[in-house]
This record gives C-alpha cells, structure tokens and sequence, in this order.
C-alpha cells in the first residue's frame, strides 16, 4: 500500500514538473474551453452538398479561408465554380461575405530548362472580385492553410478540404459541420491575425503564369 502511494505520488509530481515546463518554455494563449455544440461529419463526397446548402441558407454572413480555390475559368462549370456562384449569389442577397486566400506562388514544372510560376486561386480571385465579394490574399510570408468558412457568426465549417475538384470528387478528406456560437467567434478571431497582403491587385497582370529559368532558382 505505501508503496503505490509512493508511486502515484512520483507519477503525480512527473506530470506536475512537466506541466511547468511546457508552459513556463511557451508564450502562447492556450484556450481549452469546451464548447456545447452539435456536430456533424461532412467528410469526403458529403462536403460538397452539405457546404452549398449552407451558403444557400446564409442571412447574415460568411467568412471563410481557403488554402486553394481551383476555378475553372471557363464555361465547363464544375462542383467548385457552383461553389463560388452560390457565394455571388449570397452576396447579391445581402449576405456579407469575406474570403482569405493564401498568396505563395506554386511551380509547375514545364520543360527542363523552365518552370510556370502560378499565383494559386487567382481564377477564383478574379470571379470573386468581379461579383464585389471582399477577397483577398495574404502575406506572402506566411502560409494560410486552413480551410474554414464560417456562416452567421453560428456554423463552423473546418477540415482537410480545399475547394478543388481533386478534393471535392476523389481525395480522402475529413471535415465536420458544426453549430457553435461561442466556437464561431472563436475562430472569427483566429481568422484577424492574418496578415492581409496589401495593393495586390496592382501585381496581377493579364497573363497567369511567367517562365522562370531553372538556373535562377538553382542559385
């Protein structure tokens, strides 16, 4: 008997001690409230659907970043060219709609001496910005990664999902739908600390992608 309470006692200090250590070493706000809520997985091919109708039914609003928003740009419309019309659509109805897209430039390989350089969603950017919805990129310094969308201050939508049509039609993805008010400002308030990358619109040019010599990027 005393030498289990011993042992608990140890175990109990090693937690203690750590515990200590790691916030003592950390200047991050760690917030570990629990929040009510009702859930729902909407993961793989039940995203699509479960997202549209949720635009559809917004009355107030819809925040939302997206690591990639991969329009189509022409008139073969697919799952994520619906998407972004239900978001135009919310918008002529009065809804208030805000979109974060991440800036870093992708490379795609096309030629062995040459690479595309792309600025990622800017098909979506453009359709965005002509339907008068706010949209912007962020800091090129920093990654936005998160897939979030947030509608009336209520629902949090959040998962692996990127609106492609790699994602939407054949990746595994996980992501739920939840009601949570208190979560929703929560993350309402994550979503302020993104920088927001100013005069965009002045770096984007009528062509889509330049060729960059492999030599540069080689040093």
């Amino acid at each position: 008997m005393i030498k289990r309470i011993i042992i608990v006692f140890i175990l109990a200090l090693a937690v203690f001690n750590g515990s200590i250590f790691v916030y003592a070493d950390s200047d991050v706000k760690v917030n570990d409230t629990l929040y009510d809520a009702r859930v729902k997985n909407i993961s793989n091919r039940r995203y699509f659907d479960a997202v549209k109708e949720a635009i559809k039914e917004a009355k107030e609003s819809i925040y939302m970043t997206m690591y990639i928003i991969q329009a189509s740009g022409k008139g073969n419309k697919r799952k994520v060219d619906e998407l972004l019309d239900e978001l135009a659509r919310a918008k002529e109805r009065g809804v208030e709609v805000k979109v974060i897209l991440d800036e870093n430039i992708d490379f795609t390989n096309k030629g062995r001496k040459t690479l595309k350089a792309e600025m990622k969603s800017l098909n979506a950017y453009r359709f965005l910005k002509e339907k008068g919805i706010d949209v912007y990129y962020d800091e090129s310094s920093i990654y936005t990664h998160a897939k979030a969308i947030v509608i009336d201050r209520e629902i949090v939508i959040a998962g692996s999902t990127n609106w492609t049509n790699t994602s939407l039609e054949r990746s595994f993805e996980v992501t739920t739908f939840t009601k949570s008010k208190p979560l929703a400002e929560e993350i309402l308030e994550e979503f302020k600390d993104i920088e927001i990358r100013e005069g965009v619109d002045e770096f984007i040019e009528e062509k889509d992608a330049i060729s960059v010599s492999m030599d540069f990027l080689e040093g």
